[in-house]
């Protein structure tokens, strides 16, 4: 049974990528935990980004964990890989996601994958990739950045986004003006899912340290 979550948090694992693939002698995981498949998943597509030119593409790692609504630890990581927008940029998810998955991806999700990225705005990229091993049903996350907001809908048009475009309009123009770019947040499997995620930036992208006066406006 899927253990419900009320909070996440994510860690940056760049600096540990040696004691994930089991490379650092003085530094061990627990055996409990560091056995279960998705970790063993986890290890092989760790210790792969080191030794294919493709996913050397692959530019940092993230693992998120769920926080449990009762208070009962989720110990098994969703995975989150950032990649360029190169030639090969969807090869090089394909590939991630396919370690990450421990099997073959399903014709339909490819088809679904390559809908996503084929249909990118030259402007936009899909600049995080991630497989939610935490969930039951393990989804494919693609986080899609640097889209204009005339252009969102669209896009989402063009993939097949099977949330209501309606609402989603609600939104947009519930939110406080200007924003600078959007980024959304995508449950892929054999089609795009309703559910969406919208991150919103009014500054500099993804740069926090001083707060854009802007932000006053939420």
């Amino acid at each position: 049974e899927e253990i419900a979550a009320d909070a996440d948090f994510l860690v940056c694992v760049d600096g540990a990528l040696d004691t994930l693939t089991g490379r650092n002698a003085s530094v061990t995981l627990n055996d409990s935990v560091i056995s279960s498949p998705p970790w063993q998943r986890l290890r092989t597509f760790c210790r792969a980004r080191s030794e294919s030119a493709l996913l050397q593409q692959i530019k940092n790692i993230w693992l998120e964990f769920d926080r449990s609504c009762h208070g009962v630890p989720i110990l098994r990581p969703s995975v989150f890989f950032g990649i360029d927008r190169t030639v090969s940029h969807q090869r090089a998810a394909e590939a991630g996601l396919t370690l990450l998955r421990g099997s073959s991806l399903p014709a339909q999700l490819t088809h679904t994958l390559s809908l996503c990225f084929g249909t990118l705005p030259t402007n936009a990229r899909v600049f995080q990739v991630g497989m939610m091993l935490s969930r039951k049903s393990t989804p494919v996350r693609l986080c899609v950045g640097g889209l204009a907001l005339d252009q969102l809908l669209g896009y989402l048009s063009a993939i097949g986004w099977s949330g209501s475009m309606d609402d989603l309009t609600d939104v947009l123009e519930a939110l406080p003006h200007p924003l600078q770019a959007l980024a959304v947040d995508l449950d892929v499997g054999s089609d795009v899912g309703p559910r969406l995620g919208i991150e919103c930036y009014v500054g500099r992208e993804y740069s926090l340290v001083n707060v854009h006066p802007n932000w006053e406006l939420f």
